[in-house]
Parts: structure tokens; sequence; C-alpha cells
């Protein structure tokens, strides 16, 4: 499949474009390039939320209560921006980073983080950052199990009728199962970049 060519397709990202280095601005530069150069129909390019941008946009509407995101790389992206803060600070520093970080960033970061889809559905394939909560109907799972759910997705092998492609959850090498492909391969890590290539449910791997 990966020497074919292909009249139309849609590239998927999956979430957590922010808080892995020091270069997350320039990410979300590049995805917002992505989108604006994408020819639909034939390329479509969908940006997914993941837990991280929820973090930073919780940080943005209440510093005190979004300051578990520093310690999860909040700080590396605030840097990205021009935003300086120590992880131990004190109300008012969180709070004036909040500001800062609201002023430095780009009106259209703030509309590409506040607009990111929660899922996608293409045929038998859904597209989601971290999974689905097995035996609960789709339209009753919340946002937090989609952008924040591990284990009690992972090991489950409940049937949800469709494919689930997710990230999220980090592995050492790509996973395809039948009711999951999980593509994390901790590229901020290992630097291993992992892409599922998918035609209905059929599944190639590509590494970058």
């Amino acid at each position: 499949m990966a020497s074919r060519t292909f009249e139309r397709g849609t590239i998927v990202f999956l979430g957590d474009y922010i808080d892995r280095g020091f270069h997350s601005k320039e990410v979300i530069d590049r995805l917002i390039a992505m989108k604006a150069v994408a020819r639909e129909p034939a390329t479509k390019v969908v940006c997914l939320a993941g837990n991280h941008e929820d973090m930073m946009l919780k940080f943005l509407e209440d510093p005190a209560e979004g300051q578990r995101w520093l310690g999860v790389g909040g700080l590396a992206t605030l840097a990205s921006y021009g935003v300086m803060l120590e992880e131990e600070s004190d109300f008012e520093a969180l709070h004036d980073a909040s500001k800062a970080l609201e002023k430095a960033l780009p009106a259209a970061h703030l509309e590409f983080l506040s607009g990111l889809q929660e899922d996608l559905r293409i045929g038998d394939v859904l597209f989601v950052h971290a999974g689905l909560r097995p035996e609960v109907p789709y339209n009753e799972q919340t946002r937090r199990d989609k952008l924040g759910i591990r284990g009690e997705f992972t090991r489950s092998d409940f049937d949800f009728g469709v494919k689930i492609v997710h990230g999220h959850t980090g592995v050492r090498s790509a996973i395809v199962a039948p009711q999951r492909v999980a593509v994390d391969t901790g590229a901020f890590a290992t630097g291993t970049l992992t892409a599922a290539v998918m035609e209905r449910t059929d599944v190639a791997l590509l590494y970058t």
C-alpha cells in the first residue's frame, strides 16, 4: 500500500502537538500551514485535540487550576512563546504568566487550539487521541475519556464496532490489533515518528 497513489485522502493528526520540548509554537505554525495549503477534496488535514492542548487552554482560562500543566511540559511550551516561569510559582506569578501567554499567543494559534476536534470517523475507522471507555455507548463517551483514558481502554478487547486509531499511550513499536491501532512511539524521546496508512480497515505503518 505504501507504493500506491490515491486520488483523495485525509491526513489526521492525533493531538499533543505541544509540551515536548521548546518548539511547540513552531509545531503549531507548521500544522496551521499544512491545513492552509491542503487542497480539498483531494487532500484534507484534520487535527484532533490532545489532553495537553486542553491543559494549555485551561491554564489560559484559570492558571491556578491549570498549574498541573507546568509539570508535564507546559514550562517548555511557555518558553516557546517567550514566557518564562518557574514550576514552583505562586498564584501571582501563575496569573502573570497566563496573561503573558494570552498576549503572546497569535490569534491563529488560539483559534487552532480552540477548534480542535475530539475525534473523526471515516467509514469503519475512528481516530481519537486516547481511546474510548469500554462498554459505554459512543454518544455517552466524555471528552475526558477520549483525550485521557489509558489502561482501561488499552487492556480491553471490547469491540466498539470500529477500528480505533489512537496515540496518548506510548508503545515501543506500533500496535495493530483487531480493535485498535496504537501509533504513539514517543517521537520526542525516541526519534521514531509513526504513521498509520489506512485504506478502509487495512493498515500499513510508516516510520521516520
